[in-house]
């Protein structure tokens, strides 16, 4: 989406290249949602055979003893959200919002009619 953003961009095709901008967000945040849906899941499948991890359960408390020949990223977690540490690391809600805001600044500093472009005397877009 990102690349057919940069050619409708470079075939003066101002809206669209947003709209394939702001497509490129919504996927992003679609694939986000499913992410914390799955370890939902995941989590919820989890519990129906072990106790909640790292937490204490029916007045029994939970213990850890961490092993010192390893160090397992899921001993440092509380839950099981390590799963999915290295893609919530990513930011990726950050970087679609920063897609979106770049996508209406884009907009905002070119027109908003689709017409070809020609070039000016000595190569000067003729447009400004």
């Amino acid at each position: 989406m990102l690349d057919r953003a940069r050619q409708e961009d470079g075939a003066v095709q101002f809206e669209r290249a947003a709209s394939l901008l702001r497509e490129a967000a919504k996927s992003v945040r679609e694939h986000v949602a499913q992410r914390e849906r799955t370890l939902a899941n995941l989590t919820a499948t989890w519990e129906k055979s072990r106790d909640p991890k790292g937490q204490s359960v029916g007045g029994r408390d939970f213990v850890h003893i961490q092993d010192n020949t390893k160090n397992h990223e899921a001993d440092w977690a509380p839950d099981l959200g390590y799963l999915v540490k290295a893609s919530r690391e990513l930011d990726l809600e950050g970087w679609a919002g920063r897609v979106e805001a770049a996508a209406e600044e884009f907009l905002r500093r070119n027109p908003r009619t689709e017409r070809p472009w020609r070039p000016g005397p000595g190569g000067v877009d003729a447009r400004d």
